[in-house]
């Protein structure tokens, strides 16, 4: 996992690109005493979803990529004022770009973080696609989560 946070730290030194890393919900919110391992996972999935959309609705060009995301040379963006999404999962890379409209409104559809959230966030961003024009990245990246069972090209862009 080390070497995917690397090429995103690569990433945003070669282009000139200020790096933050998010570690802590506690800014954020205050952890509640959880009944089972399923409600956990499921608060930390939906904090994630709230904050990262938070930050994409307030503050332009910034692209948020998950942690288990590495990122070839190659990858860029291709206009940087529009926004752009990653592919299946098309929330593990979001760029806003100029338009912090789009993240407002979908950081409005997720109710605030609770064991049982009634969304989800890749689908409120594939319903977003359907209806609206977006960007997509060039070059390829690569999403373990989804690669982690079987390496193929399936997981390139």
């Amino acid at each position: 996992m080390q070497a995917c946070v690397n090429s995103v730290i690569d990433y945003a030194m070669v282009n000139g690109l200020q790096y933050k890393q998010i570690t802590s919900y506690k800014d954020y919110f205050e952890e509640p005493i959880f009944n089972s391992k399923l409600s956990q996972f499921l608060w930390y999935r939906h904090v994630s979803d709230f904050v990262r959309t938070k930050l994409l609705s307030i503050e332009a060009r910034t692209l948020y990529i998950d942690w288990d995301v590495f990122l070839y040379p190659d990858f860029k963006i291709t206009v940087p004022e529009k926004l752009a999404f990653g592919k299946d999962p098309i929330d593990c890379i979001l760029y806003n770009g100029d338009e912090l409209e789009p993240f407002n409104h979908i950081h409005n559809l997720i109710e605030k973080p609770s064991f049982n959230p009634t969304y989800n966030l890749s689908n409120i961003l594939r319903g977003y696609v359907k209806k609206n024009l977006t960007n997509t990245f060039e070059g390829h990246y690569l999403h373990l989560d989804n690669c982690r069972f079987k390496m193929s090209l399936d997981c390139w862009l």
